[in-house]
């Protein structure tokens, strides 16, 4: 009985370990995301017109390739304004056109970067 004792906290101190390592790693790339969001990403976006920062912020809605013509309605402009910004945007390679009429985002975790810190202060409205 005594080894179940043992083995069981010998279990338990594992877990305990792989927990604070779960922890550091969680930490460390969190730490690396917005390293990478001040140094690669804000300068990319600063780049920028702000009509092309608008419509990366009306991509960031979708959770995939986003549709040209949705992103016209989003933003409110004909489908051929859009097409521009596309073009512009493929162009900085800040997004990729998986097929005909689709667009996504060409850098990691640009995505998840405009959704939360907004395109440099652009908004939908």
């Amino acid at each position: 009985m005594v080894e179940v004792f043992e083995a069981a906290d010998a279990l338990a101190q594992t877990a305990a370990g792989a927990g604070r390592v779960f922890n550091a790693v969680q930490a460390a790339v969190l730490v690396a995301e917005r390293r990478l969001g001040s140094l690669v990403l804000e300068p990319a976006l600063g780049d920028l017109s702000p009509n092309d920062r608008r419509f990366l912020l009306a991509m960031s809605v979708d959770d995939g390739p986003s549709k040209i013509g949705e992103l016209a309605k989003r933003l409110d402009v004909s489908s051929n304004q859009a097409s521009q910004y596309r073009l512009r945007l493929l162009d900085t390679q800040m997004i990729s056109s998986p097929s005909r009429g689709l667009v996504d985002f060409a850098m990691p975790y640009l995505r998840a970067h405009v959704r939360q810190h907004g395109a440099l202060g652009e908004s939908l409205a």
